[in-house]
């Protein structure tokens, strides 16, 4: 402990990978059927990708993400 911080070593440095839009789109876990879906909507695909990412890929709740984002702008 170091100025008040906390050290605590149970991951080595790096091991936790960020999660980040760029890694759903290399290795997503995402239906490409649910992506297509999506884009056919209007909406593009960076756009499709970062709803399902906060929506823990559920369609429904992507849908509905996309279309409040929309409606922001």
């Amino acid at each position: 402990m170091k100025n008040g911080e906390i050290s605590v070593p149970f991951l080595a440095d790096g091991a936790i990978q960020k999660k980040t839009l760029q890694n759903e789109k290399q290795g997503g876990d995402f239906d490409p059927k649910v992506i297509a879906e999506l884009k056919d909507m209007g909406y593009p695909e960076e756009k499709v990708l970062e709803a399902l990412s906060v929506c823990d890929g559920d369609k429904s709740s992507a849908a509905t993400y996309l279309m409040d984002q929309s409606s922001l702008a």
